[in-house]
């Protein structure tokens, strides 16, 4: 079989919203059922823990994933936030399928666009169960990222009553809204501060490479919701004072020195602790939400969501 090269450029054209939301759904469902090979990712630092921010760090994320995906490769992901200063992506990388049979690789393709629109849909997923309609969402870093979010938040039947943005950088902002502005389906307005943003929001969802800790616990008090894509926004008290806390994968979220991380090493949080893992509450096999309690989620990312969805695109790619 002729090796295939699927550009970012084409990703982007090929890979819905919807299709992501599906392909990450068939991943979770498959983690529920126990039917895939996670390794723990390997992280490669070439300026050491510390010099992440000019450096980065690399990651090798293989997975096979059974069930209705049937696929498996390995998505190997840069991260590098100076690279914002130098006008480049932030994260960059590969996703390389092989034939589940014969282990022959048959696909390359470029993962950024894949990468943020995977995590747009598992923010969207892990709204549909644990949100509520009409929630006024907070979405704090305007990169890629969150713009995946609100795209996939904007895909789905039942919509959200209003979206609040802030970045520290007020025209990246501006920016974010008016590029998504024709597309939203509700209220999109740019917060002036961080606290008028996050105030009186329902839920929250962060994407920042920005300090640990700087969401303050009163500020959210009126939060039902929260999902930390970048970990390390919140402080521990907001974790721990949780009604519900949901993860990705238990092992996967208890590493890498994250807020999670520590609170487990320190004991003052647990396994028996965790509600579930959001591929049980997107099985059923857990509730999502039941009423007016707190959820927090945890998610680091996962290779069973990111080979699904390539396995997604490729497929769609060679029935055409």
């Amino acid at each position: 079989m002729k090796l295939q090269f699927i550009s970012d450029e084409d990703v982007a054209i090929l890979l819905t919203h919807e299709m992501a939301y599906a392909a990450v759904e068939r991943g979770l469902l498959a983690h529920a059922l126990g039917a895939f090979d996670q390794p723990l990712k390997p992280y490669v630092r070439p300026g050491g823990r510390a010099g992440e921010f000019d450096h980065g760090r690399h990651i090798a994320m293989p997975a096979w994933v059974g069930a209705d995906v049937n696929a498996v490769g390995l998505k190997w992901i840069s991260s590098v936030p100076k690279n914002i200063e130098r006008g480049l992506p932030r994260a960059s990388g590969l996703v390389v399928l092989n034939d589940v049979a014969t282990g022959v690789p048959v696909a390359v393709l470029e993962c950024g666009t894949l990468s943020a629109r995977r995590t747009g849909a598992v923010a969207a997923i892990a709204w549909k169960h644990l949100g509520d309609r009409g929630d006024r969402v907070a979405i704090v870093g305007c990169g890629p990222i969150n713009r995946e979010v609100v795209g996939a938040l904007n895909s789905l039947p039942t919509s959200v009553g209003e979206f609040r943005v802030f970045d520290v950088n007020h025209t990246r902002a501006e920016d974010f809204c008016n590029a998504i502005k024709s597309k939203s389906k509700c209220g999109l307005t740019v917060s002036a501060t961080l606290e008028s943003c996050v105030r009186g929001a329902t839920a929250i969802i962060t994407a920042t490479t920005g300090a640990k800790a700087y969401i303050e616990p009163q500020w959210v008090s009126d939060a039902r919701l929260l999902i930390p894509l970048s970990l390390d926004d919140f402080c521990a008290e907001t974790l721990l004072s949780a009604d519900k806390i949901v993860v990705d994968d238990f092992t996967q979220a208890n590493r890498e020195e994250k807020l999670f991380h520590q609170l487990i090493r320190a004991g003052r949080l647990t396994r028996d602790q965790i509600y579930a893992e959001l591929g049980e509450v997107v099985a059923g096999t857990k509730a999502g939400r039941t009423g007016n309690e707190i959820i927090y989620c945890n998610f680091m990312g996962m290779a069973v969501e990111d080979i699904s969805v390539a396995k997604a695109v490729f497929d769609h790619l060679n029935r055409n």
